[in-house]
């Protein structure tokens, strides 16, 4: 029952980032949560009243992948879906393509530390399609964040962050049964930080780490991320023109939090890219 009354909560908290109406809010949550509703049905109810509210497509958009995070998936996710015109996604929820397969020798360590290796090595493959996928979304949402021009860049990471992000895939380099599947999210801090986030991944201040909580806690503990329509979440905490672009998992440890989204699991959460606004006064 409690995690039935969190993903409704989950459900409303999302809603209230696009509707104003509680009782319109009220009656979609309690519609997009009924048991049985998956991702694509949960769409088909709620974009008639986003059209009718004259929501921008980015923002229909963004509201779409995160649907992903509270419905459970349906088994055709991973195929392109073309939807209405009002709202184009392509193929927005086709999970990464599986690295080159590799194959382990039979009953060796070393065979197996090979594999390992292979698939991180296929992490920057895997990255590319992220962005090939998402790229337009992410540039819909966020282009005017800052003034200025932006780069998305792919800095340098550490293994530890290729492997959270490679997880779904087995030795072999093929999927694995349960799947993991990603969606881009945004986190804004100082940009001193950057290059040990790129290095340990994104961390719950105060578990197992010597981190302090810095921004406060009011919704507990976690990792806290925005969705990519509500760019001006993360845009606070930023010290210069810069921002993460991260991916969280679907079916992780997350919590709506009016415009937040709250991260309790730090596996369930990766740094990919660097949002970079240039002062276009400068060429």
């Amino acid at each position: 029952m409690e995690s039935s009354h969190r993903s409704i909560n989950d459900v409303r908290e999302l809603l209230s980032t696009v509707f104003n109406e509680y009782g319109l809010i009220s009656y979609l949550a309690e519609v997009l949560h009924d048991e049985g509703t998956d991702t694509d049905t949960a769409w088909e109810i709620l974009e008639p009243f986003l059209v009718d509210a004259e929501i921008a497509g980015p923002t229909c958009c963004a509201v779409r992948m995160q649907l992903a995070l509270i419905a459970p998936s349906t088994s055709a996710d991973c195929e392109p879906r073309p939807l209405d015109d009002a709202v184009i996604m392509s193929d927005l929820f086709t999970a990464p393509s599986a690295p080159a397969p590799c194959t382990p020798t039979s009953g060796s360590r070393v065979g197996e530390k090979k594999a390992r290796r292979a698939v991180l090595d296929n992490f920057e493959a895997t990255r590319e399609r992220f962005l090939r996928l998402h790229e337009r979304i992410i540039r819909d949402n966020i282009a005017e964040c800052f003034p200025g021009q932006l780069r998305l860049l792919a800095p340098p990471v550490s293994d530890r962050v290729k492997a959270l992000f490679m997880a779904p895939y087995d030795l072999r380099g093929r999927l694995r049964g349960s799947k993991r599947r990603w969606i881009p999210v945004l986190h804004g801090t100082k940009a001193s930080n950057h290059e040990a986030i790129f290095t340990r991944g994104l961390l719950i201040p105060g578990c197992g780490n010597e981190l302090r909580i810095v921004n406060g806690a009011a919704h507990g503990r976690g990792i806290y991320t925005a969705g990519l329509h509500a760019f001006w979440l993360s845009r606070r905490f930023c010290s210069e023109l810069r921002m993460l672009v991260c991916a969280v998992c679907t079916g992780g440890d997350v919590r709506y939090v009016r415009d937040a989204i709250v991260v309790r699991n730090s596996e369930h959460v990766v740094p990919l890219f660097e949002a970079v606004w240039e002062d276009r006064r400068l060429d």
